[in-house]
C-alpha cells in the first residue's frame, strides 16, 4: 500500500512510479509506503533478534574486558528502551529507528572502568549522556546547519542516509530500491 499522494518523476517529468515497480517487483516499497501487516510483523520480528543480539552483546563485551561485572543486561535493555522512547518522542516518531547498545563505547567503558571502577565507568557513561543533551540543545536554538558542516551525511547511521537518499531521489525521479531486511553495518549497533 502506498501513501504517496503523486507519482514519481524523473527529471523530464516522467511518471517512475509504475516503471520502478515493474523493474523491482520484489522490492517495491517507497519511503513513505507501508508493507501489508503480516510482512510489517515479519519485518519486525527479524529487527528485534537483530536489535536484541547487538544490544545484550555490548554488556557481554565490556564486562569480559573489565573481568568483572560492569554492565548488565536487564539496566542496558531498560536503558535502550527508554532511550528510544525519548526518540520516537522527540522526533514524534518520524524516524523508527531503535536506540541499541553502541559498540564504540566498549574499549572507553572498559578503560573507565579500569582507572576509576564502576564509579569512573559510570560517571563517563553520564558525561557522554550530557554532552549528547548539550548538543541537541544547540542544534534546536541555534539550527543544524553547523553540524551538517560537521557530520556530513556520510558519518551518519545507516537509517538516516536510506531516509534522505530516498528524499532526494523521489525528488530527482530516481527509482530507489532499498532493504527493508535489518544488517549489521560495522558492529555499532547501527541497522539499516
Amino acid at each position: 500500500m502506498s501513501i504517496r499522494a503523486e507519482p514519481r518523476r524523473n527529471p523530464k517529468g516522467e511518471d517512475m512510479s509504475e516503471k520502478a515497480t515493474t523493474q523491482n517487483a520484489a522490492l517495491k516499497y517507497d519511503l513513505h509506503d507501508k508493507p501489508p501487516v503480516p510482512q510489517w510483523i515479519v519485518l519486525a520480528i527479524q529487527h528485534v533478534f537483530a536489535m536484541f543480539g547487538a544490544t545484550i552483546l555490548v554488556p557481554i563485551l565490556v564486562n569480559a574486558q573489565a573481568g568483572e561485572e560492569v554492565l548488565t543486561i536487564p539496566v542496558t535493555l531498560v536503558c535502550t528502551g527508554i532511550g528510544t522512547l525519548i526518540y520516537i518522542v522527540c522526533t514524534k516518531a518520524g524516524s523508527p529507528v531503535f536506540l541499541g547498545s553502541s559498540f564504540a563505547f566498549i574499549a572507553p567503558v572498559a578503560a573507565a572502568y579500569t582507572r576509576g571502577g564502576k564509579g569512573g565507568a559510570f560517571t563517563g557513561i553520564m558525561v557522554v549522556g550530557i554532552i549528547y543533551i548539550i548538543v541537541a540543545l544547540i542544534v534546536k536554538l541555534v539550527g543544524k546547519r553547523w553540524i551538517d558542516r560537521v557530520l556530513p551525511p556520510v558519518v551518519i547511521g545507516p537509517m538516516i542516509m536510506m531516509k534522505f537518499v530516498c528524499l532526494l531521489t523521489k525528488e530527482l525521479g530516481i527509482p530507489t530500491v532499498v532493504s527493508m531486511n535489518p544488517i549489521m553495518v560495522d558492529g555499532t549497533g547501527m541497522c539499516g
